[in-house]
C-alpha cells in the first residue's frame, strides 16, 4: 500500500523519518514532481532541521538545473520562501 508523505505525518506526526522516506520514494517514482520535494522540505521542517531544509533545497536547486528549469514551481517557491521567514523570525 503507497503511504504519501502527507498520509504519514497524519498517521504518524512525530515519525519525520518515515516521511521523509516516503519523499524519497516520491522523488524516484516521478523525479519531475515537485510534491516529493515539498513533503521533504514539510518533513525537515517539523523535525527543525534548518540545514536539512537547506539541504534539499539545494538538490532541488540542483535538479532544476539539470532540467534546464530557472525556478521551483510556484507552490514549492512559496513554501521556501515561508520556511525561510519562519526562520528569520525565530
Amino acid at each position: 500500500m503507497w503511504v504519501s508523505p502527507k498520509q504519514a505525518v497524519m498517521v504518524v506526526p512525530n515519525r519525520v523519518d518515515i516521511t521523509s522516506l516516503a519523499s524519497i520514494v516520491g522523488e524516484k517514482v516521478d523525479p519531475a514532481s515537485e510534491i516529493p520535494v515539498r513533503d521533504r522540505l514539510r518533513a525537515e521542517a517539523l523535525a527543525n532541521d534548518v540545514d536539512g531544509v537547506e539541504r534539499v533545497i539545494a538538490r532541488l536547486d540542483l535538479h532544476l538545473a539539470e532540467l534546464d528549469e530557472e525556478e521551483p514551481e510556484e507552490e514549492t517557491q512559496q513554501l521556501i520562501d515561508e520556511l525561510r521567514s519562519q526562520r528569520i523570525a525565530s
